[in-house]
């Protein structure tokens, strides 16, 4: 339960910090963009583009924020190349999609694996407007390689906090697992000896719990049974005592007729002292002389 637990708020934690850092960094890269599209809108709506301004401002903003930056006009043709400031950047894979979205008016972001690149970038296309009117389109491409780097220490840190929470949780489960099974243990043992008519020493209360409470009326019921069992020993020494004693004679027998118990002064009246004799020959002996008939059966 506990490592689910910490995998589920890693899990949740890990995306929550990654849409945090992605919309951090998609305002930021937006703000940039729209800075350099206010730059830009003179010169485009003039149709005079002046690149060498263009590139020098291009580069200048893509060294600073390392990113790569594209300009095109309102026909969607490149009219500075992007800047290569970051050796590691290279020239933005402009997406059909993108540019019809930017050019229309709309902007258009997405986030894409670069396997040349080894790393994920974003991407951002916005409409340059003057006005209501697109006169052409900025095209941002930006490294997310230090939000992964980011994202990979907190998960490192995640995975070694969980290994380290779980070897305690490990450990004091242990521990207290033997808090509990160790009394348990005893009382099973200690029941198993009552069952066989061995009546233990008592068993000491370590605690006031739930496991503490169960050791103390385990204590209570095998006083009671011992009582119980003294008392009814007791009192069958002194109903045996007064049977033997007796000048009458006393034949107890079971309800099919077996003798379960005869005094001595039934045996010397009817010259037995077996109890292995049925109630029926015992009958026919007492009234033999008598005549008496007996019903069929026991």
């Amino acid at each position: 339960i506990i490592l689910f637990a910490m995998q589920l708020m890693g899990a949740y934690l890990v995306q929550s910090l990654e849409s945090y850092y992605l919309h951090n960094y998609a305002n930021s890269l937006e703000a940039q963009g729209r800075l350099i599209s206010s730059f830009l809108e003179r010169y485009l709506v003039e149709e005079r583009y002046y690149e060498e301004y263009i590139s020098e401002l291009i580069k200048e903003f893509g060294g600073a924020h390392q990113l790569e930056i594209s300009v095109l006009d309102r026909y969607g043709r490149t009219i500075s190349p992007p800047s290569t400031v970051h050796t590691a950047f290279t020239s933005p894979s402009f997406r059909q999609q993108d540019l019809i979205l930017a050019l229309s008016g709309t902007r258009s972001e997405s986030i894409r694996y670069d396997y040349q690149a080894g790393r994920r970038f974003y991407y951002l296309a916005l409409p340059v407007k003057s006005g209501q009117t697109v006169v052409g389109a900025l095209y941002l491409k930006g490294s997310l390689e230090e939000i992964d780097l980011t994202l990979r220490e907190v998960k490192l840190i995640l995975i070694s906090a969980s290994a380290l929470v779980m070897s305690i949780a490990v450990f004091l489960g242990f521990v207290l697992a033997r808090t509990i099974t160790a009394p348990i243990q005893e009382v099973t043992s200690r029941a198993a000896a009552l069952a066989r008519g061995d009546f233990p020493d008592t068993i000491k209360v370590r605690s006031q719990d739930e496991i503490g409470r169960l050791g103390e009326m385990f204590n209570f019921l095998s006083r009671r049974l011992k009582e119980t069992l003294q008392e009814i020993s007791a009192e069958k020494t002194k109903v045996e005592t007064i049977l033997n004693y007796m000048q009458d004679g006393i034949v107890a027998c079971d309800h099919q007729g077996k003798i379960i118990h005869l005094n001595p002064s039934a045996a010397r009246l009817l010259g037995c002292e077996s109890r292995e004799l049925e109630l029926k020959t015992i009958l026919k002996t007492l009234f033999a002389e008598e005549n008496v008939s007996l019903p069929a059966g026991d």
